[in-house]
């Protein structure tokens, strides 16, 4: 133990002498008037670390202690680098207006973001087949106990992002899958997901699931504070649905490379306010004599950008929901979860689909009993953490896939 102890204090030193934090806080305003000037952008030297002022045109930052200035920037204002000098406190920074010409004004509302990434998609995800290898899981707990859980490993081609998502494909080619037999007897309700998730959430190439204009439409859009993911300074757009359009089916956030304007991730909530058409989205099919009633639907998509294109890397799904019996005095809560995350993938435009047929847009993973009949899936690693997200251990279950 002492030897661990030694260790691990040396570790900790080495670290802390090789980078110390600080945190650096200041307030900007404008010179002219001396307002503060609220969500103005506070960036590290080395483009690592950024933050915003909030209201009182007030930031704080944790910085490395060899970070020597933060550059602050605000639309309609002159850029301005100022040097810490190992302050904690630098201040008030005062930003000058920077005068245009009224031809020259360009005022981005949240839609004309959203509109000017729409248009940039063929510039930004790849105009090439990708075929890619993924990992899949869905699971199904009730109350704090798993009834049922499916992995499966598959490919994925995804045609040019010029054309439609209906030419996108699923192959499945291993899977296993628990069920509590018993315990899931008592549910016999199918949901929304699956792997062909991957071809309907990806919001980017299938429009049609909220990005078309007539969609749009039924939305109103707020910006945001910024965030800061990899060294990249992401737009934040948040949406909401207008009462009067009935297909406005979600909230939640979208987010956008500031620079290159391709859309890096989006988090969508499925609106609860009208409980039979969030019924009808979530449901597709149930027993007779069961009711059912949605609580929450979130679905989260990620993209990757490599070599300057962007590409899907991660979606998850996640459902809450209770059911009735008519025969049974208490409702039960369940919770299903589903994650697809892509490990590898090629676009040098020879795709060749794998010898293996194409996972149907209407099938379920459950029913797929072909899939099922390999005892030794993922070899020695045959236990995946159920409380540990798939993108966390997908590098480990890869390389041990890859062994084999």
């Amino acid at each position: 133990m002492k030897q661990i102890t030694t260790i691990l204090i040396l570790l900790y030193c080495l670290a802390s002498n090789a980078q110390q934090q600080m945190t650096v806080s200041g307030k900007i305003i404008d010179a002219a008037d001396n307002k503060p000037l609220r969500v103005s952008t506070v960036t590290t030297d080395d483009g690592q670390t950024a933050t915003v002022s909030n209201d009182d045109g007030i930031f704080r930052i944790n910085v490395s202690s060899d970070t020597k200035n933060l550059i602050i920037s605000r639309i309609g204002y002159k850029r301005r680098t100022v040097a810490i000098n190992k302050r904690h406190d630098i201040g008030t920074i005062r930003l000058q207006s920077e005068a245009v010409n009224l031809g020259e004004i360009v005022v981005s509302t949240p839609i004309d973001i959203i509109n000017e990434a729409i248009l940039k998609i063929t510039d930004n995800y790849p105009v090439n087949p990708t075929l890619s290898d993924f990992f899949y899981r869905e699971t199904t707990q009730k109350g704090n106990r798993y009834i049922y859980v499916a992995e499966a490993v598959g490919k994925m081609i995804k045609t040019s992002y010029k054309r439609s998502a209906a030419t996108d494909r699923i192959f499945l080619t291993k899977g296993r899958r628990i069920i509590n037999m018993k315990e899931a007897d008592t549910l016999g309700a199918k949901i929304q997901g699956g792997p062909n998730m991957a071809i309907v959430a990806d919001f980017v190439k299938n429009q049609d699931f909220i990005l078309s204009k007539e969609l749009l439409e039924g939305y109103e859009f707020q910006m945001e504070y910024p965030e800061m993911v990899d060294g990249r300074l992401l737009t934040v757009i948040s949406f909401t649905p207008k009462a009067q359009y009935e297909n406005s089916f979600f909230n939640g956030k979208f987010y956008i490379d500031s620079e290159t304007m391709a859309f890096i991730k989006a988090d969508f909530n499925l609106d609860m306010n009208d409980k039979a058409r969030a019924t009808e989205y979530m449901l597709k099919k149930k027993p007779l004599g069961v009711r059912f009633k949605p609580k929450e639907m979130n679905t989260q998509v990620y993209f990757i950008t490599i070599d300057g294109k962007t590409y899907l890397h991660y979606i998850s799904n996640r459902f809450v929901f209770k059911c009735d019996w008519k025969r049974k005095l208490f409702s039960q809560s369940f919770v299903a979860e589903s994650e697809l995350v892509v490990t590898e993938r090629k676009d040098d435009g020879k795709i060749i689909p794998p010898p293996v047929e194409v996972f149907r847009r209407d099938a379920s993973l459950y029913d797929q009993i072909q899939l099922f009949r390999d005892h030794e899936f993922w070899n020695d690693y045959n236990v995946i953490p159920l409380t540990e997200k798939l993108i966390n251990v997908v590098d480990k279950l890869y390389k041990k896939n890859k062994q084999r």
